[in-house]
């Protein structure tokens, strides 16, 4: 009888010992710019995450980061119709003409006609939630017109025909 005992309670410590480790999505996600479509005008259709300090911040962030990457690094994520090469190849040209995309990027922002928010992701208890922790990441939905940004840098003689 004690042998029986003896050998429940060890198949009973054996058994709890191995329970399944629970696996955590540690939310690693990829915060590069994706294509998602186009709309009847021409205008890509882009989704883009930022970070910043207040939620305009926010906005101004996503919006210089979408043109920062369809001008030097292309549309590489997202739906494989939506690829898009880099406008400018050259990467040492952002580098060497630094004042002038920094009065670019301004240029753009203030005008809606070449890049604007058509969808915001963000829920208002995340919005209240940037008083508390500064540095959180939002999604947007950006609409971008990539030729007329070319014809822009082509008028202003960065790239060439």
């Amino acid at each position: 009888m004690k042998k029986l005992k003896l050998i429940a309670f060890i198949i009973a410590i054996i058994s709890c010992s191995c329970s399944q480790k629970v696996v955590l999505d540690k939310g690693n996600y990829n915060y590069q710019v994706a294509g998602v479509t186009t709309d009847g005008n021409g205008r890509l259709i882009v989704k883009s995450f930022a970070t910043g300090r207040t939620y305009d911040e926010i906005k101004v962030n996503v919006l210089k980061k979408v043109i920062r990457e369809i001008v030097f690094v292309g549309i590489t994520n997202g739906n494989n119709a939506m690829f898009q090469k880099p406008i400018i190849t050259d990467v040492r040209v952002e580098a060497e003409k630094q004042d002038y995309f920094t009065k670019f990027y301004t240029s753009l922002l203030s005008s809606q006609d070449f890049v604007s928010i058509s969808r915001e992701f963000a829920t208002k208890p995340e919005i209240k939630m940037l008083e508390k922790t500064q540095n959180l990441a939002l999604g947007f939905e950006i609409s971008v017109d990539r030729s007329r940004i070319k014809e822009k840098l082509i008028n202003e003689g960065i790239i060439k025909n």
